[in-house]
């Protein structure tokens, strides 16, 4: 499925790091590595160090935003790594000190997420503030700020239809993160199923017509992007659509 097109309660859903899902995460990568020093071979091929660094790597990755360990703390980390994955430990009798570690984490998570959204927010006004001084651009009620480059046929698509579009997706430095081009099809989806952004912008073009959509972070998918993927949190998107057809409802026709 393309990016446009996931649901937002579907990204709430499946692409929020929660403190379980970091728990989860860091307890087994620790006892999935339980081993004896009887079980261990004595010396590991050069191979199989860099695929376990590459583990270690994935596992500090499921964080959608990094923990910014200083040297200390990750000492501190690597320390509890090491005793997870060579000493059988007894998980029930550390419920006070798991409990401890979730409380922690959440409160560092909140307080980099704050700082990394009020640093992007920073850049994205100062990105709108710079685009608006082009007088082609015109800008909604809700902020979704747009050029008609082709208007289209006078008909437009309503929240409650279908549209079949080309589009292109990407970053405002230019790297394409989506693209119906690319896989040589247009792609068809309900108005309605889309981050509010794409949907308000594919009703401002009729059929054959195109436009160039800028999309505010709260209007796409704001914090709830998936982890490791080409869309980084509080992101502004830039689209170019274009209205190959509009499929209206029965009830609408």
């Amino acid at each position: 499925m393309s990016l446009p097109v996931y649901l937002n309660t579907y990204m709430k859903q499946n692409c929020s790091i929660t403190l379980k899902t970091i728990s989860t995460i860091l307890l087994s990568a620790a006892t999935s590595l339980v081993a004896t020093a009887e079980d261990a071979a004595p010396e590991s091929a050069a191979a199989d160090l860099g695929a376990i660094k590459t583990f270690g790597w994935m596992v500090a990755q499921q964080s959608v935003i990094p923990m910014e360990f200083n040297a200390e703390e990750l000492a501190a980390f690597e320390a509890g790594f090491e005793e997870g994955s060579t000493e059988a430990g007894d998980i029930e009798s550390m419920q006070a000190e798991l409990q401890a570690m979730s409380l922690y984490l959440q409160s560092r998570m909140e307080g980099i997420q704050a700082r990394l959204a009020a640093e992007q927010a920073g850049v994205n006004d100062a990105y709108f503030a710079e685009l608006m001084q082009n007088p082609d651009i015109q800008k909604t009620e809700s902020g979704l700020c747009y050029t008609i480059i082709e208007a289209g046929e006078e008909m437009r698509a309503s929240a409650t239809d279908s549209v079949l579009v080309h589009y292109r997706g990407t970053l405002t430095d230019g790297t394409v993160f989506d693209s119906s081009y690319e896989r040589g099809e247009p792609a068809e989806f309900p108005v309605s199923q889309v981050v509010p952004g794409f949907s308000e912008g594919v009703q401002l073009v009729g059929k054959g017509g195109k436009a160039k959509l800028y999309i505010p972070s709260d209007l796409g998918y704001g914090e709830q992007v998936r982890p490791g993927g080409p869309i980084p949190a509080n992101a502004v998107l830039v689209f170019d659509i274009e209205m190959i057809d509009i499929i209206k409802t029965a009830a609408a026709e």
